[in-house]
């Protein structure tokens, strides 16, 4: 069982996400500004006052939850222990990177399985409940297809479009995990739980949700923001004018990531969602996973050629130089990593990323990747 902190702090961590009066995005400006959520169960009335968006009904109905969700913390850390559940908190190093990025990424994740969810590219595939011959078909190519990458794929456990995708994943010995709408004290829909033992086989179930939430309505649209926000990409296979596929994919452009759609006949039910979103530059069209490596210029994990002619690097800056270095050595590299590996603050680097572009010494690809030109 991963568990990400001490006992006690882990406490207030899941507690922190029960108070009544404020969502996601509240809790964190708390946890942040009471340095941490074991601080937020001691704040006065008049201290929460102060906080933007925390007013005095608010401020009051935290108070009363707060006894309630300390019980009920208690009581879920004992269901973890008991189940074999693993728990990230936002600020562990378990916790997927990329959802880190996006304002309203939950504060607690609960998982069965695996624990690497940053694999070199995460993709999450969705779609219509009632895919077509022609989806499923679509979807196992795209997934064997998509087996020569370092590759983890998201989805969400639903019929159709979802659970076709973890079973070609399942098929193809890839990484897939299923993101739920409820609590790990059940899986829904109940035909899918024979998958389950081998999606965390080589992945993960995942939820936000604690013990007790069922499969609610209201709580899809949130399941379907952690899957785009675990992903450099969405895919929508097939889908319908209207549903939560659609719901994913307008969250991801929300959250500057790529999207992609299967094109299908114009009088298709199932296509005409795809069909609105390329439409209306929502998303790429494309025909292949061909068409998504080449656009994004991701790497096969088939050896690539070596550079053999290193850039002449006499006329560039320090920086450049190092820039240059760390790109030629590794390929293609995240701006966050290339950060990292050259100690250069993110403003810093790409002003000398772009005057490296300028020159047609670097090249930038989507989802902030470059590489030497």
């Amino acid at each position: 069982m991963v568990i990400s902190q001490k006992i006690d702090e882990l406490v207030y961590d899941i507690a922190v996400t029960q108070l009544g009066g404020i969502g996601v995005y509240h809790a964190k400006t708390l946890i942040n500004y009471f340095d941490g959520a074991r601080n937020v169960f001691d704040a006065t009335i008049s201290d929460l006052k102060k906080i933007d968006g925390i007013g005095p009904y608010a401020s009051s109905k935290l108070i009363e939850s707060r006894n309630a969700a300390l019980d009920f913390a208690y009581k879920e850390l004992e269901f973890i222990k008991a189940n074999g559940i693993n728990i990230h908190t936002i600020d562990s190093s378990s916790y997927p990177e990329r959802l880190k990025e996006c304002i309203d990424a939950p504060i607690v994740l609960y998982t069965k399985g695996q624990s690497n969810f940053n694999k070199d590219y995460m993709i999450a595939i969705v779609g219509t409940r009632s895919v077509s011959q022609y989806g499923i078909d679509i979807c196992k190519k795209l997934v064997k297809d998509l087996s020569e990458l370092n590759v983890g794929i998201v989805s969400g456990l639903a019929y159709g479009v979802d659970i076709c995708a973890h079973k070609s994943c399942i098929e193809q010995q890839i990484p897939t995990y299923a993101v739920l709408g409820h609590g790990l004290d059940r899986i829904y829909p109940a035909s899918h739980k024979r998958y389950v033992p081998d999606i965390i086989n080589n992945g993960a179930i995942i939820t936000e949700f604690p013990t007790g939430n069922i499969p609610d309505k209201s709580n899809f649209p949130k399941r379907n923001r952690i899957v785009a926000g675990m992903c450099d990409i969405t895919i929508v296979v097939e889908s319908g004018e209207k549903g939560g596929s659609l719901i994913t994919a307008y969250i991801a452009n929300d959250y500057n990531r790529e999207v992609f759609a299967f094109p299908g006949r114009t009088n298709d039910y199932a296509s005409k969602g795809c069909n609105k979103l390329i439409k209306l530059n929502r998303a790429h069209l494309i025909e292949s996973a061909d068409d998504i490596i080449d656009l994004l210029g991701w790497n096969r994990t088939k050896a690539t050629p070596i550079k053999q002619n290193p850039i002449d690097t006499s006329s560039l800056s320090e920086s450049q130089k190092l820039i240059c270095a760390q790109l030629l050595n590794a390929g293609k590299v995240k701006l966050d990593d290339l950060a990292s590996k050259t100690s250069l603050n993110v403003s810093s680097l790409l002003v000398e990323l772009l005057n490296l572009e300028l020159q047609n010494i670097v090249k930038s690809y989507p989802g902030k990747f470059y590489s030497l030109d």
